[in-house]
């Protein structure tokens, strides 16, 4: 006597129906991932440009010296003053002696950078391409009271608020 075992599977009908079912699932989930995404790159720049504030405070502190934090093309050259500063690209920080004490680049987040400051508007901040911390961690460049860095990533923001005295918050 032959036993007939039935082997057991997926008919073509289920695998299609399962894709499908997937596919759909995938097609509503897709803009929310990618917003989750654009959210974290904006609020990641934010924060490492926080940690790079921090970090030159500390060491225009402990130094005893004006310490610079500036935008850069390069990563060896600060932007010129007077042009329009891209805080999106990538940071130095130096002591004024020329000394490069830290590079940080971001561009590989497709993160866009704006400086503002509500407070005072009539002041052209698109030139805004350094800030500087003195001996006693306080803001030394600027007579405005603060300026906001704000990061845009696909529609998502984030920002921080650099206060005269050289606290950061959000």
């Amino acid at each position: 006597m032959k036993i007939i075992t039935r082997l057991k599977g997926f008919t073509l009908i289920e695998l299609l129906i399962t894709i499908a079912v997937a596919g759909i699932l995938l097609a509503v989930a897709a803009p929310n991932f990618s917003n989750l995404i654009s959210g974290n790159n904006a609020r990641s720049s934010i924060e490492r440009l926080t940690h790079i504030f921090s970090y030159a405070r500390s060491e225009a502190v402990s130094r005893a010296s004006d310490v610079e934090v500036c935008a850069s093309t390069d990563g060896v050259n600060c932007v010129n003053p007077g042009t329009d500063a891209d805080w999106g690209n990538q940071w130095l920080v130096r002591s004024f002696a020329g000394v490069v004490l830290r590079v940080e680049s971001i561009n590989a987040l497709s993160v866009n950078f704006a400086v503002t400051n509500n407070a005072v508007p009539a002041v052209d901040l698109d030139a805004f391409t350094s800030v500087c911390f003195n001996s006693l961690g306080e803001e030394c460049n600027s007579t405005l009271p603060f300026v906001v860095f704000t990061a845009t990533s696909n529609g998502q923001t984030s920002f921080i608020r650099l206060n005269r005295n050289g606290s950061v918050g959000l």
